[in-house]
């Protein structure tokens, strides 16, 4: 992986180096994270509906950030190049899952 001959760990791996294969999506799913609960009730709804071992409707909290800033507040602490970084490493995520990246701090 690209990343590790630069010296990244894989805290910082693309997301889409976990579901894809090449330019093949291998998963039949992919749930945001901006809308993870709604998302995750129809999911529960439609995999149970088949599964032989049900999975519960409602996530779990666990290691909940108390005031938390918003991720829009914690990019305004970036510099230019750290912006430039994070675009450049995670281009292929932000196309694939339809983001935005952010070009000016």
């Amino acid at each position: 992986i690209y990343y590790k001959e630069q010296g990244i760990n894989e805290a910082f791996y693309t997301q889409n180096s976990y579901i894809c294969l090449g330019n093949k999506i291998l998963v039949d799913k992919i749930i945001k994270y901006e809308n993870l609960h709604e998302e995750w009730k129809k999911f529960v709804e439609e995999y149970n509906k088949t599964a032989e071992y049900k999975i519960k409707k409602v996530l779990p909290f666990s290691n909940t950030t108390k005031n938390k800033k918003s991720w829009t507040e914690e990019f305004k602490t970036l510099t230019q190049d750290q912006l430039d970084l994070i675009n450049t490493m995670y281009e292929r995520d932000f196309k694939l899952f339809g983001y935005e990246m952010i070009e000016k701090v």
